[in-house]
């Protein structure tokens, strides 16, 4: 049999912060519970990880409502590696989101055009594109959040076939690891890291914005 989940990991996911947040500010609202080790804060978004001295902290965390500056966040439990889970249910918990990251996006892509595009696929709640403070210029990724966890899995099983302006376009559900891998490989157009492919004849799912 498998460990109970809560003697795997002693850190929670928390999503869903308000845009304004400080790191100081989840560190005080989760103090309330227990010990905080750490706590990393991720902006572009607007997750942080936070991790506690002992477990039964993160049971009482994972049972409780939370709203932090007036705005209820999501907590999850939160694992280092994939090989830490041994339950195939606890592996299926961790990975659905309603969030995904999308990478690779062409310089003709806008916030709107990426909404534009995804929203075939189902409800939108949400949709950010990461752009440059001081130029505006895009950054080559953004985040698309849904209504539903079962249209994240619908664009995930079409992960090659996304082009938006011919150009294809990198879907993950969305995760602190992309975010962060992201934000340091975001010149050239390069967002997710990796390099752009040509159209393909066999491809279906595609969106031109100047159509």
């Amino acid at each position: 049999m498998g460990k109970n989940i809560l003697e795997i990991s002693n850190k929670v996911l928390v999503d869903g912060l308000d845009e304004n947040i400080s790191k100081e500010a989840i560190i005080r609202h989760f103090e309330k519970f227990g010990n905080v080790e750490s706590c990393q804060y991720i902006p572009i978004m607007y997750f942080a990880i936070v991790s506690f001295s002992e477990g039964g902290i993160v049971e009482s965390i994972l049972r409780s409502p939370h709203v932090i500056m007036g705005k209820e966040v999501n907590c999850r439990l939160y694992y280092d590696k994939l090989e830490d889970l041994t339950a195939e249910n606890t592996q299926g918990t961790m990975f659905r989101t309603e969030k995904i990251f999308v990478g690779n996006l062409p310089t003709t892509c806008s916030q709107d055009i990426l909404r534009r595009y995804f929203e075939q696929f189902g409800q939108i709640s949400d949709c950010v594109m990461m752009c440059d403070k001081k130029s505006g210029v895009g950054r080559g990724f953004g985040f698309v959040t849904f209504t539903s966890t079962s249209i994240v899995d619908d664009i995930i099983r079409a992960y090659d076939e996304h082009y938006i302006d011919g150009q294809w376009v990198e879907v993950k559900r969305a995760s602190p690891e992309n975010a962060l891998r992201s934000n340091m490989n975001n010149g050239n157009n390069m967002g997710s890291g990796i390099l752009i492919r040509e159209k393909s004849s066999s491809v279906i799912k595609s969106f031109n914005s100047n159509i």
